[in-house]
């Protein structure tokens, strides 16, 4: 629909599906589009800054929706609400600023939650400037202040670098023609927190792809830490906790195994502390996680409890010499 006199030119749809107003006059934009339980905003200037407004309240509406118009049978089962705000200026930058309280993501096995997410990007020519992000995922937060910063060259993704809770720097590069890349993972008293332990770590670890084979290489340094797992609490196994080691063995190993190498040192430098009722105790770690081929991922070396360590069992206080 165009308007001569006042040089308007409208774009009016309405349906059971879609609804949309939008105006441009003068280079200038505005109205609004909204699609199942998508409703968005729109206003600007297409000689400056264009800035879209869009708020989901449901991503598994508005998938069903989109499925009857287009093929994204691949899409995960996927819900939640989301809030985002888009600007392009004149030089096709765009800015994008999003947030979310939750999103699932569910298969046949189990529903994965992510909470409290917020994301700030800028992407400008060939690279994505992350400004900052965070969510948290089974009570572990995962963030960054630290801008990381992606540039897509060709085939090429280069990671200079990407920043994981303003300590992990992941730098690297792949190529997506090739199928070849390498990511160095580094990372000086890197802090995790959760229900079982809290501990802090020194992290060199770097993952080579080459077509499908990926070789993982490094070492985790412990700097000490607390364990919060309760020793002292009692369970039994019930029937479903039951596994047959026999009808293991008859389960097909999975191929994306089979390209899978693994050679992680994991040691310590300070003591990880088990400090409870009726423990003190202190241990030092030891450890080698190998993996070649198709076989399985095997752990061996040690875990040194240090002389001193207090057990007290039945009102009787045990002392603890050098154990493994």
């Amino acid at each position: 629909k165009t308007d001569i006199k006042n040089n308007t030119k409208v774009l009016n749809l309405k349906s059971s599906k879609i609804q949309s107003n939008i105006k441009m006059q003068d280079k200038k934009l505005k109205g609004y589009i909204n699609l199942a339980s998508l409703h968005s905003t729109i206003n600007g200037n297409l000689n400056g800054d264009i800035l879209v407004s869009a708020k989901i309240s449901s991503i598994k509406k508005l998938i069903s929706q989109i499925k009857q118009i287009y093929d994204i049978s691949k899409l995960p089962n996927i819900d939640g609400a989301i809030q985002a705000n888009i600007k392009l200026d004149k030089a096709k930058n765009i800015k994008l600023n999003l947030a979310s309280n939750k999103i699932t993501i569910k298969d046949k096995k189990k529903t994965i939650a992510i909470n409290d997410i917020k994301l700030d990007v800028f992407k400008k020519d060939n690279s994505i400037l992350i400004d900052k992000y965070q969510l948290n995922y089974d009570d572990i937060k995962v963030f960054a202040t630290k801008q990381s910063k992606i540039n897509i060259n060709g085939d090429d993704i280069i990671l200079s670098p990407l920043w994981i809770n303003d300590k992990i720097q992941l730098t690297g590069n792949y190529n997506k023609l090739q199928q070849k890349g390498e990511l160095n993972a580094i990372a000086k008293m890197l802090h995790i927190s959760q229900k079982m332990i809290d501990l802090d770590s020194n992290i060199d670890i770097t993952t080579s792809i080459d077509n499908k084979r990926i070789d993982v290489n490094g070492e985790i340094i412990l700097q000490g830490g607390n364990i919060h797992y309760n020793i002292n609490k009692k369970t039994f196994a019930s029937d479903d906790d039951i596994v047959i080691v026999q009808e293991l063995q008859k389960k097909k190993k999975a191929k994306e195994n089979d390209n899978l190498n693994i050679n992680l040192q994991i040691s310590s430098n300070k003591p990880l502390i088990l400090k409870q009722k009726n423990i003190d105790i202190k241990a030092d770690v030891d450890l080698m996680i190998n993996k070649q081929g198709g076989s399985e991922p095997m752990m061996t070396g040690a875990i040194e409890l240090q002389k001193g360590g207090v057990y007290n069992f039945e009102g009787k206080k045990l002392v603890l010499d050098k154990s493994y």
